[in-house]
């Protein structure tokens, strides 16, 4: 189970969006324990992401993040060790 965290905040002068503390996290077991994925994943600012699950190979998964000018990418998660590579390598 996957589930993204962001910091959002809109007033109407103006929209925060994204904090250090965001990132994508994973439960293997129903949700009792989360922990936070990293390694290729922006870990200066966060913003809103999406991940989902490939159709075609159940163990490829593909977030797209939104980031700081430059960090924002679409990453390509793969079997162990799960390591998240760059848009830019794949």
């Amino acid at each position: 189970m996957f589930a993204c965290l962001w910091h959002a905040q809109r007033k109407p002068w103006t929209i925060v969006s994204g904090a250090k503390e965001g990132g994508i996290y994973k439960s293997t077991d129903g949700g009792d324990n989360w922990t936070k994925l990293a390694g290729g994943l922006p870990s200066d600012l966060f913003g809103r992401a999406n991940v989902a699950i490939s159709n075609a190979m159940p163990n490829r998964i593909y977030a797209l993040i939104e980031a700081k000018p430059g960090s924002g990418c679409i990453v390509r998660k793969m079997p162990a060790p799960l390591d998240l590579v760059n848009s830019s390598a794949i």
